[in-house]
């Protein structure tokens, strides 16, 4: 049963943190041992594994992301932005029919922020920027952390990365600047008010990381996500 699996991380770890969604807790309930079966296949993610390696077995699969949520192999313009990134890092995970994007710390590994206190931090971002338009935070469906690993999970959404979007749109203006830039111009300017618009909002609850490739981008919808944010701890004094 789900609970037991959840209840069983615990014991792992008596000082750890953990919360799920009810939409995911359904999800292990309707597939026993699915976290075990996780844990085995992510066992296989090693010092030789790459950026795009698929991991496949008892109705699993697991893909190796980069940090623009790619599984380019090849260095992008985020990538090489983070050598602290390795692949294992950010997964894509499907089940049953459903799909998931995974942040998972293992080890001693420095990082800003853990799962528990991540989905926190997507909570009141959530509550913040409620009232703007065509803006939603994608919201978790598990946080844990522990000692010694962390894991944060949400519900995937097929878009780009906002700041690989806006690296296309800067490319394109560069392409055309002897044709007709204008529209790849325009929708560029739009794209950076609304991100200033957000990081406005966001900045006054004590949110400071909030950047494009922290959001995601449909241009079908023109909606902007944004996911991975999170409020800064306050300074200890000296």
């Amino acid at each position: 049963m789900e609970t037991n699996n959840l209840r069983t991380a615990q014991s792992i770890a008596p000082k750890g943190k953990l919360e799920y969604s009810a939409d995911f807790r359904r999800m292990v309930v309707d597939n026993p041992g699915i976290l075990r079966r996780f844990k085995e296949l992510e066992a296989q993610i090693g010092p030789k594994s790459d950026f795009g390696d698929v991991l496949e077995g008892h109705g699993i699969k697991i893909t190796l992301l980069n940090e623009s949520g790619n599984t380019g192999k090849v260095a992008d313009w985020n990538l090489s932005k983070s050598i602290l990134t390795v692949p294992g890092d950010y997964l894509k995970l499907e089940i049953g029919g459903q799909k998931f994007f995974v942040k998972r710390v293992s080890g001693f590994k420095e990082v800003s922020i853990y799962g528990y206190e991540e989905v926190q931090s997507i909570k009141a971002a959530k509550k913040a920027l409620e009232g703007l338009d065509k803006v939603e935070v994608i919201d978790f469906e598990l946080g844990f952390q522990d000692g010694k690993t962390t894991y944060f999970v949400s519900k995937w959404r097929n878009a780009v990365n906002l700041a690989a979007h806006l690296s296309f749109l800067e490319d394109t203006i560069y392409d055309d600047i002897l044709e007709n830039s204008e529209p790849a111009e325009q929708a560029r300017n739009i794209l950076v008010q609304r991100i200033a618009e957000i990081k406005r909002t966001l900045h006054p609850s004590g949110f400071k990381d909030v950047f494009p490739n922290n959001m995601l981008y449909d241009d079908k919808t023109d909606k902007i996500y944004v996911f991975d944010v999170h409020k800064t701890s306050k300074e200890k004094k000296v």
